[in-house]
């Protein structure tokens, strides 16, 4: 069985979307702060910054569709683990340590990771998935 190959564009175009819908979720489920202090949320990668600086832009897009502005009223706390997967656990008790709101963990290493750091503080566990998905019936990517 031969499975289609998506265009590299097309690829690109789904993460990015699926990082929009995750600072979305983020933001409309988890990230409410407390009177006062604004939200800070945990952004954990196995990547680099350089190279997933479009998906973060996505990323804040989706916070911005439910009006949330880095710098304005949430605060992003990003942990890079430059391609050095033995670093994930260290960054993932990093953001426990800090007590972020939620963890948005945008690769696998780093969800089993985030998964691993914390019971109690909420993570959104999101891999790049190469295909058109629906999550429920009225949201799909």
């Amino acid at each position: 069985m031969s499975r289609a190959r998506v265009p590299q564009s097309q690829a690109v175009m789904q993460r990015r979307d699926l990082l929009a819908l995750l600072g979305g979720v983020l933001a409309a489920q988890n990230v409410r702060a407390q009177p006062g202090s604004p939200p800070v949320i945990g952004f954990l990668n196995s990547a680099s910054k350089d190279g997933y600086a479009p998906y973060v832009r996505e990323f804040h897009a989706g916070l911005r569709t439910t009006g949330y502005v880095e710098g304005q009223n949430v605060s992003v706390l990003y942990r890079w683990a430059e391609g050095q997967y033995d670093r994930l656990p260290g960054l993932a008790a990093d953001l426990v340590s800090r007590q972020v709101r939620v963890i948005a963990a945008t690769s696998t290493p780093a969800a089993l990771a985030a998964k691993a750091a914390t019971t109690t503080i909420p993570s959104l566990l999101g891999r790049v998935v190469v295909k058109r998905v629906q999550i429920s019936p009225s949201i799909q990517c």
